[in-house]
């Protein structure tokens, strides 16, 4: 984001359609056994946004979430 209002006026948003999935992520534990567009999504973002995703929820519980091997927050915990 743009430190201040006057610069945030010169941004132009740029929408990108991805692929979605049918199957439910619910109680998957490992990032591999998500479904393919649901991974290529995933990259997508890190891509894009040039960082890692350290977490992936899965549904509304708190254990509900993928902490993929390899992150910074996979070596914290």
């Amino acid at each position: 984001m743009p430190p201040t209002a006057e610069q945030l006026t010169a941004v132009e948003p740029v929408y990108r359609t991805l692929p979605g999935w049918e199957s439910s992520t619910y109680g998957i534990r490992d990032a591999a056994s998500l479904p393919q567009a649901a991974r290529n999504y995933l990259k997508f973002i890190s891509d894009d946004l040039g960082c890692e995703i350290g977490m992936i929820s899965t549904g509304p519980e708190r254990d509900a979430t993928i902490v993929p091997p390899g992150t910074k927050l996979a070596s914290w915990l």
